[in-house]
């Protein structure tokens, strides 16, 4: 569900507190990693938020 997604991407890309110097840096960073980290997730056949 939007929580567990929430928590999952606060605890992996905001813990511990990022340091940037520019918000164009922090937001450079966050979109490399959110790119690195959208591969790792599994598809589960039915539960794609779909009905």
């Amino acid at each position: 569900n939007v929580e567990n997604k929430v928590g999952y991407h606060r605890r992996n890309l905001l813990v511990p507190v990022p340091k940037f110097q520019s918000l164009i840096d922090f937001n450079k960073e966050l979109l490399q990693k959110c790119e690195s980290d959208a591969g790792n997730h599994k598809k589960v056949p039915g539960k794609n938020g779909k009905k």
